[in-house]
């Protein structure tokens, strides 16, 4: 049994801290609904989750059989999502390198916009998607959050807000840059 908030549809919230805050997550142990950084904690925790964010924060989705709500998303959304999937902890991608790898040269605005709607932060990884000039743009769960994100996978960054910029890393692994 976990401590699990059950909601009238069947789905609940679990609430996992991890190095950068809380996460809380709404599923159902088959299908994973939403993601929401931060916000208000219940204090329902479920060991399960907690290891499957580790697990995703640090390796990606690699070999994990699990399924997300992708209702109402457009085949071009899902393709966007797919490929910031395969972003590894430590690395970047250009919003144009991104639309370039999933197959829509030219559409990086495009994917900007799938990438503020990103119902699934850290399972699709969208605090590692910047522009093409290393600026850090924006992010549902604000430029803070995502500076402090990308500080702790390695970056060094200057200025604050949607205007900072990427230095360098740790690792120096940008791709489509």
């Amino acid at each position: 049994m976990t401590d699990t908030t059950v909601t009238p549809a069947g789905a609940g919230w679990t609430e996992v801290l991890l190095d950068f805050g809380w996460v809380r997550v709404q599923h159902d142990r088959k299908l994973i609904r939403q993601v929401v950084l931060g916000g208000p904690v219940q204090g329902r925790s479920d060991p399960w989750m907690a290891d499957l964010l580790h697990q995703v924060w640090y390796y990606g989705l690699n070999g994990l059989d699990l399924k997300f709500d992708l209702a109402g998303l457009s085949r071009f959304a899902r393709r966007i999502l797919a490929v910031c999937a395969q972003i590894r902890f430590g690395e970047v991608k250009t919003y144009g390198a991104l639309a370039q790898a999933a197959g829509y040269p030219g559409a990086a605005r495009a994917v900007g916009q799938v990438m503020a709607y990103n119902r699934f932060a850290i399972f699709f990884p969208c605090h590692r998607v910047v522009g093409a000039d290393g600026r850090l743009g924006g992010f549902t769960g604000g430029t803070g959050l995502k500076r402090r994100l990308l500080e702790l996978e390695g970056w060094q960054i200057e200025g604050r807000g949607v205007n900072a910029r990427l230095l360098k890393s740790r690792n120096q692994v940008c791709r489509g840059r």
